[in-house]
């Protein structure tokens, strides 16, 4: 098999596809119509790609501020809710020889906690630990209350840690695929309506066109208001996100975004840290009493054009760290008369 354009008895341009596989579980054969002047997202979710994956969290302790954090006679909590914050099973335990011995210990005496989760990659002389979940495509909420005092008890306060996430429960939570092929079928429009043909019938070759766009840079705003609530921290460019909040921060909100308050969104900065509650930004914003932290994205949309045939594909996943299928289009059709579209999705 191969695809060509033909003028006459001379091929302008050959190319063979006898080498080009793409594997696909499922596909989509159907046909649309993109009608004049309209914006349409392409529907892919039928067959769409999630991934699902084991949901993974880091806890971190400051051994320089706590050095007798994990030390023998501490006394520690780890609590397990599901997405809705609902209390799963919590167990504490006291440190009598290592930190590790305790934790495993209490661990294994759970009832539900290690039947959901795993115990990984405990690292003492850096003061972190790993929990990853068991199932994929299942959502957890943690916290894991560390006693810094030292000596048993936590005053005023022990300090608690929701996990830093190190990976999320879905890869693709939008959904997508490894291709697209978008066939205009110039050839069934009506030319005699139209306005886009010559005076003999024939569509102008400067009217086979439409125009398309990634639904991720179509579809983010210039201010999204995220699930989390922040309050002020101890100075200007500090603050914390509340667990109450009903989503971690982790799926709204990286090290790099840009964010700003809800009761102020005239001033934005640049997230610098993130580290358990703790947010630290390159600038003050401000918050004054509890308030929704906002998304902040340039909403900049630069369509594209496409001509008689577009084939998209991606690459083919296969560690979880992979990131190559392609996410959906919206087609936009900037002419005056509708576009009949024959299309093939694979996943």
């Amino acid at each position: 098999m191969s695809f060509g354009i033909v003028k006459g008895a001379v091929t302008e341009i050959a190319i063979p596809t006898k080498g080009v596989c793409i594997p696909v579980n499922r596909y989509e054969d159907k046909r649309m119509v993109l009608r004049k002047n309209s914006t349409v997202k392409l529907d892919i979710s039928g067959i769409a790609s999630y991934w699902d994956m084991p949901e993974i969290y880091e806890f971190i302790v400051d051994l320089t501020a706590f050095p007798d954090i994990l030390s023998a006679g501490t006394q520690h909590t780890y609590s397990l809710y599901d997405e809705n914050l609902v209390l799963i099973e919590s167990f504490s335990f006291t440190v009598v020889t290592t930190f590790n011995t305790a934790l495993e210990a209490a661990f294994n005496d759970s009832i539900q906690i290690k039947t959901l989760m795993t115990l990984d990659d405990q690292d003492t002389d850096t003061g972190s630990l790993t929990f990853a979940a068991q199932t994929s495509g299942v959502k957890y909420r943690h916290v894991f209350a560390f006693d810094t005092t030292g000596s048993g008890g936590s005053s005023p306060s022990p300090f608690s840690h929701p996990g830093n996430l190190i990976q999320k429960f879905q890869k693709y939570p939008e959904g997508r695929v490894k291709i697209i092929l978008i066939i205009p079928e110039f050839g069934n429009v009506d030319t005699v309506t139209c306005g886009c043909s010559d005076s003999s019938g024939i569509m102008l070759s400067n009217t086979k066109y439409f125009q398309y766009a990634y639904a991720s840079d179509v579809e983010r705003n210039a201010i999204t208001q995220t699930p989390i609530i922040a309050v002020e921290g101890a100075t200007a460019t500090s603050y914390a996100w509340e667990q109450s909040s009903t989503d971690h921060i982790g799926y709204h909100v990286v090290t790099g975004n840009m964010i700003n308050m809800q009761t102020d969104v005239t001033k934005r900065a640049l997230v610098e840290n993130i580290q358990g509650y703790d947010i630290t930004t390159d600038t003050a914003i401000g918050t004054g009493t509890a308030t929704y932290i906002n998304h902040v994205l340039s909403p900049t949309v630069t369509w594209k054009t496409a001509g008689e045939m577009n084939l998209f594909t991606g690459g083919q996943d296969v560690y979880n760290a992979d990131m190559l299928y392609i996410e959906t289009f919206y087609l936009k059709n900037p002419q005056d008369f509708d576009i009949p579209l024959r299309i093939l999705i694979g996943a």
